[in-house]
């Protein structure tokens, strides 16, 4: 599936070709994933970040332009389908809002 991979706060949007199965989720954010709804995609990112001081990574803005989450650690953007692979749409409007 193709998803944007952001490993950290300096670091720019990756797009990567995974096979998304558990294993490969944990290894890429680093421990137990934890999934954010977040418009028409889903980012995963390790459920622990912040308890494990892992670096900020993006803020999360809500419709009303308020502060609704931090992701700490490595993270993905997927899509919200059953087979979690973004668009060509998705990839570059995603790209562009977390560059």
């Amino acid at each position: 599936m193709k998803v944007i991979y952001i490993e950290g706060n300096d670091s720019e949007p990756v797009v990567k070709d995974i096979k998304g199965d558990l294993a490969e989720l944990q290894s890429l954010v680093g421990g137990y994933i934890q999934v954010i709804y977040y418009h028409d995609v889903a980012i995963v990112c390790n459920e622990d970040g912040k308890f494990l001081e892992l670096k900020p990574n993006r803020l999360i803005i809500d419709r009303d332009r308020n502060l609704y989450d931090i992701i700490c650690g490595p993270m993905l953007v997927t899509s919200q389908i059953e087979d979690g692979s973004l668009t060509e749409e998705q990839i570059e409007k995603w790209k562009y809002v977390f560059s």
